[in-house]
Order: structure tokens, then sequence, then C-alpha cells
């Protein structure tokens, strides 16, 4: 089972925190990822950290810091929802690890919470659940057709919102990343969540010369992602003929991984271009003039509008893409509902581009403030002591 662990000499006295995420975590192809990866870099300073990962043998130097790396056999390609939950094949490993090294406690990543059940109840657990499953399923109502597949959505749901009922009972803490998920949980009578939103790294300056000579808005995301899809088309459709109407030469940039045939036939419309798969994403955004979030699905924080943000752009949205970030100085009247007040919003600042410029350094610097990888890791640290203190001093 041992056999091939990457190791470094232990530190003393600093207490053991056994990771354990049944999703790789590298390379970095999702927002979860992203957050799992993040955070797992930054806690290496805090703990003796072991990893237990389907990647863990093909981590870069960039996480030399990490004590043991453990690969875990995980054989579903989703194994992180509940229907795919195969904790007969890793329940096992997972009660060696925590038998060998002891640790303070163990932290669950990337829906791989399922597996705390094979512990010992002394054992301090916190989730980063990220997202609320409930809330996902119910959104894929909207792309269901005919009774039997709705009846197959609400089914799911159903499931989800009973498995998460019982994750967050079960755990000392529970992590997720929107206000919204977090309400949902609390209503379904699952405890206390606490809210914790992604991090981005932020550029060094706001680079507003970058931008293009004419007027020009983004969109960014993975754009085979069905809220994404949806909000692609909203703005194309329905928002940016206004847009375009008061600025003839306005472009709408689409940017971002797999796009789908949906997707690259909103190209055909007047202004709109698609730049998939960028190698830089924070230098595509910067060379917009602002960004635009009009979500009307999902769940979770919105990556799109930290990016923008680290990029010095300021975001016109819905209140659907803030779900629970705080909002930079000066940026509530960016927020919006309805194509028309989109379009007045997106219609209006391109009308004053050193409006603009002041709205993206001020986004930069609140961002650099708040919403920082370095940030996010030290809550969970706390959040881990807390735990630990919660079962009695933890040293398992």
């Amino acid at each position: 089972m041992y056999a091939g662990i990457a190791m470094r000499d232990p530190t003393g006295d600093t207490p053991t925190l056994l990771v354990v995420s049944v999703v790789g975590i590298w390379p970095v192809t999702s927002g979860f990822q992203l957050r799992a990866a993040e955070v797992v870099r930054r806690l290496t300073s805090r703990w003796d950290l072991v990893l237990a990962t389907p990647d863990a043998d093909q981590l870069p130097d960039a996480f030399a810091g990490v004590r043991a790396r453990v690969p875990l056999p995980v054989t579903s390609p989703w194994p992180h929802l509940p229907a795919n939950h195969d904790p007969a094949g890793l329940s096992g490993p997972l009660c060696e690890l925590v038998e060998r090294w002891r640790p303070a406690a163990v932290l669950f990543l990337c829906g791989s919470e399922y597996l705390a059940d094979a512990l010992p109840p002394d054992v301090p657990t916190v989730s980063d659940h990220v997202d609320c499953l409930a809330i996902a399923a119910l959104e894929s109502w909207h792309d269901a057709k005919g009774v039997r597949a709705r009846a197959r959505v609400l089914q799911d749901a159903w499931r989800m919102a009973r498995f998460e009922r019982t994750l967050v009972r079960r755990m000392d803490r529970t992590i997720v990343a929107g206000e919204r998920d977090a309400k949902l949980l609390r209503r379904m009578g699952g405890g206390a969540p606490h809210m914790l939103p992604n991090g981005v790294e932020t550029s060094a300056e706001v680079c507003w010369d970058a931008r293009t000579e004419w007027p020009s808005v983004s969109f960014s995301g993975v754009l085979d992602y069905p809220p994404n899809a949806d909000a692609a088309r909203f703005l194309v459709r329905e928002v940016w003929p206004t847009v375009r109407h008061a600025h003839s030469t306005a472009e709408l940039r689409l940017i971002g991984r797999r796009p789908g045939p949906d997707v690259r036939a909103l190209t055909r419309e007047p202004g709109v271009t698609l730049h998939a798969d960028v190698a830089d994403m924070a230098q595509s955004l910067r060379a917009s003039w602002l960004a635009a979030a009009p979500m009307r699905r999902g769940s979770g924080v919105k990556n799109k509008v930290l990016e923008a943000w680290a990029a010095g752009r300021a975001v016109v949205m819905t209140p659907r893409a803030v779900n629970g970030l705080a909002l930079p100085p000066g940026h509530e009247g960016l927020v919006a509902e309805g194509a028309m007040a989109l379009a007045d919003a997106i219609v209006s600042l391109l009308h004053a581009p050193g409006r603009l410029g002041t709205l993206g350094a001020d986004a930069l610097a609140f961002t650099r403030t708040h919403y920082s990888w370095s940030g996010m890791a030290d809550r969970i640290h706390e959040l881990l002591l807390e735990a630990v203190q919660t079962k009695g001093g933890g040293g398992h």
C-alpha cells in the first residue's frame, strides 16, 4: 500500500493533517481542482501534510512541501457524486492512513467527505464541500425534456439533499463557497456551514492601456458548463443588441474552454467573437474594457467575477453572480436584473472609459485584500484548529 510514497523530513512538533481528495488535483482543469491545489500548497507551511489523492505520484514541484503523497485507488470517473460513491474500495486505505499517521485532523476535498463514515468518531473532520449539490441538481431542470426527465431531476435533487444533510451533521466543520449554498444547507437542517469564497491570483497593476481601442466586453468561463452556456446565449441574444445599437463598433468577447456548438454559433451575431482555450485568461480579460456575468443559473462563487476583478476590470452582473461576494466600493450599481437593465449598465460604462479605469483599479485593490488564496487557506487553517478543539485536542 505504501510503496513509493514521496516523503520529506518530519517537522518536529507540527501537527499532522491528512488531506483526502477522490478527484486528482493536478493538472488543474476545473475550479474545484484549482481551489484544492491552492489550499494544499498553502497549508504545508502550517501542518505536516499527508495527501491522499488519485494523482499523488504525478504532482509537480509546487507540492514539494507535502510530507507524504499516497495514491488513492479510485475507479469511478465521477467519484465525488453520491450516485458513484465507492467507499468499499477506499475506506480501508483511508483507515490505514489514519492508523499510520495519527493525524490531528482530516480535511476532505473535491467531494471525498462521504469517506468520513469509515473513520473513528473522535477524528476531527473538515469538509470543503464548495457547492451545494442539491442546487446543482435542480439547475438541470431547465435542460430536462419531458415528465420522466424532470422526475429524475427531482429524484437526484432529493438524494443529494439527503446526503448533504447527513454530511453537514457528520462533519465538525463544513465549508461552502457561496451564500446561496450555505443558506440552503442551513434550511435543510444540516447545521451551520461556513461560507468561504475562492481566492484568485491578482495582476501586478491595472494595465488599463492593454484594452482594445474599440469598446469591448468579455464573458469568460468553461463554455460547455450549462449555466455558462445559458448566460452566454442570454447575453448575446437579449442584452448585446441594445449595447451594439448604442456602440456600433463594440465587441463582445466570449473567452473560455470547451465551447460547444451552441456557443460557437453565437459568433454569427454582429460584434461577437470567440476566444477558445486561451493560454492566459488574465491577459485576455485585460484586453476588454469591462466584463459581464449575466448568470441566471448555477451555484457557488463565480470565478469569472473574481478573475475579472483581479485583472483590473469592472463586472456588470446579475444578483445570481454575486452569491455572497462582497462588492468593491462603488460597484453596487453594477448589479442588475433583466436584459434591459444589464444593457443600460454596460452602455453607460462604455461611454465613460475614465470611470471604468477607476472601477477596475478599485476592484483590483479590493480583490488583493479580500480574495487572496493565502487568506482563504488561513481561514481553513482556523477551522481545522476549531475542529481539533471540538474533539478534545486531536492527536490520534
